[in-house]
């Protein structure tokens, strides 16, 4: 079980740090939890499972990600809020970094997994 690692956003990656800015002006403290454990089978692999989350979100709240990278991300903030809802704290930011090339690479598995949804 992957345990959130709890960050001071000023330690965060470099890409982030605006956002430390931001919070330090608002006057408000923010964090960065690490989910780790998630990979799965890695780049170079997709399970079926993580098609089916990618699909499923896809259908629900038309946000489409990618199977590589974002869908697994989104998946450990599911399991993770899952098994405790204040894991990661009262508000929760997750953000979408884009990636929708790597869908077309899966285009036969997730045209089989969208054709076998019900209507």
């Amino acid at each position: 079980m992957a345990v959130p690692a709890r960050l001071p956003l000023a330690l965060a990656p470099t890409p982030i740090l605006k956002l430390d800015r931001l919070s330090r002006r608002l006057g408000v403290e923010l964090y960065v939890h690490l989910l780790d454990g998630f990979q799965g089978e890695g780049r170079h692999g997709v399970a079926e499972e993580e098609l089916q989350a990618l699909v499923d979100l896809a259908a629900h709240e038309g946000v489409l990600l990618d199977p590589v990278y974002t869908a697994k991300a989104f998946r450990a903030l599911t399991e993770t809020l899952s098994r405790d809802a204040k894991a990661l704290g009262q508000r929760v930011c997750f953000i979408h970094t884009g990636g929708l090339f790597s869908v077309f690479p899966f285009r036969e598995r997730l045209s089989r997994l969208v054709d076998a949804r019900p209507s």
